[in-house]
């Protein structure tokens, strides 16, 4: 299973586009932004089921054709028989588009958001990961980033790649991202880079590495995080998607190795 998915992953990074079959270019791969931004007057709502009965809520409204703004919200353990959890503060996200793409240049998008992926991890309550984690995000929230996009035409479809780099405000604040006895402070810069390519005018295949600088204690690239998913737009503002996140099991949360994540996204996207 594994081995499938991560031929499916390298397939995704060797033709890869920017557009996928929605009308909007997207704004995020799995977890990092893409210089794509709402258009002026368009509004995006954004659900994520995660690990444990979780899901994530975000609201994006396109104030320009350049900047875009959200807020998000997560609940843990909303389905199933355990006691309800939220997040200690609702995410925040905004995000300009400081440069148009050209034939020769990428674009541009600067930006801030708050919001993690997968659970969140409060300091008040022992049984969402004791007193060694708190608080964060599983996967820790991009904070200040810049993602350079571009777009090529190959083998007949364009080509879109994204590099992304970010400090992350938030969740490097937790106390557990000092050094602690490790060899490296998880206080740090990270850098992603990614890809998606549409398949048809419907299925779309993405894939990213994140190198996790800041996570994990380590400065390794090679110990990162590879996502990749599935997107299918049913109509053309209305999208549903599985991401496979961790397919290399490099992650390291408390001493545990949870390997491959599964989880499904649904995006719908209309005008006012």
């Amino acid at each position: 299973m594994k081995n499938a998915l991560l031929l499916l992953c390298l397939a995704g990074l060797a033709a890869a586009q920017t557009e996928t079959g929605t009308q909007f270019q997207p704004r995020k791969l799995i977890d990092m932004h893409t210089a794509g931004a709402l258009p002026r007057g368009t509004y995006e709502l954004d659900f994520k089921f995660f690990a444990e009965g979780g899901v994530s809520t975000f609201v994006g409204v396109g104030l320009t054709n350049r900047f875009s703004l959200g807020l998000a919200y997560a609940l843990m353990r909303l389905i199933g028989d355990q006691d309800i959890r939220g997040q200690s503060f609702p995410g925040a996200m905004v995000k300009y588009r400081l440069m148009e793409e050209s034939y020769y240049m990428p674009g541009l998008a600067l930006g801030f958001e708050s919001q993690g992926s997968g659970k969140f991890y409060r300091k008040t309550e022992s049984d969402f990961g004791g007193n060694s984690y708190y608080p964060r995000f599983y996967f820790k929230s991009k904070g200040l980033f810049a993602v350079l996009s571009k777009s090529y035409l190959f083998l007949g479809q364009p080509l879109g790649m994204h590099v992304e780099a970010n400090y992350s405000v938030v969740d490097n604040s937790a106390e557990s991202e000092a050094a602690l006895g490790y060899a490296h402070s998880n206080r740090c810069m990270d850098v992603s880079i990614g890809a998606d390519k549409s398949l048809n005018d419907e299925i779309s295949l993405m894939c990213e590495y994140d190198l996790a600088l800041d996570d994990n204690h380590t400065r390794n690239p090679l110990r990162g995080y590879l996502n990749a998913c599935l997107r299918w737009a049913v109509v053309k503002n209305f999208v549903l998607e599985v991401d496979f996140k961790d397919l290399l099991e490099n992650k390291e949360f408390e001493g545990a190795l949870p390997g491959l994540m599964r989880e499904v996204r649904i995006v719908y996207v209309d005008k006012f």
